[in-house]
């Protein structure tokens, strides 16, 4: 772990501040790809890891953030019912242009543009 963030660090650093929340963001040399992988990292459970997911709604293409317990699965029919139309997966090509990150790398914060964000149990 470095003292120094990197910018896509800094990034949510700074997304965080101006969200009135008092964190810190840490770099971890360990893979965080998966859910599994960050509860090793951090020397927790898979249950106490919040992943973020993107989606994308299939009429109009737009970004929806669900974020998750590490352990859970996102049910895609429940998240349609509750948004009122039909969604898909988001492609790493997609969830790229969206957020500025990769897939396994998706903060909840900082992203390259506004995205909706699912808030109700799915």
């Amino acid at each position: 772990m470095s003292d120094i963030l990197s910018n896509k660090s800094q990034t949510v650093q700074e997304a965080l501040r101006v969200a009135g929340a008092d964190s810190a963001v840490r770099e971890l040399n360990e893979s965080t790809a998966t859910a599994a992988d960050a509860a090793q990292a951090l020397g927790c459970k898979v249950e106490q890891i919040a992943k973020s997911l993107i989606f994308k709604t299939t009429t109009t293409r737009q970004p929806i953030l669900v974020i998750a317990s590490g352990g859970n699965q996102v049910n895609e029919k429940t998240l349609e019912r509750l948004l009122l139309q039909p969604v898909s997966k988001a492609t790493a090509e997609f969830v790229q242009e969206k957020t500025g990150f990769p897939i396994g790398g998706v903060p909840p914060v900082g992203h390259k543009e506004r995205i909706t964000t699912s808030s109700t149990r799915i």
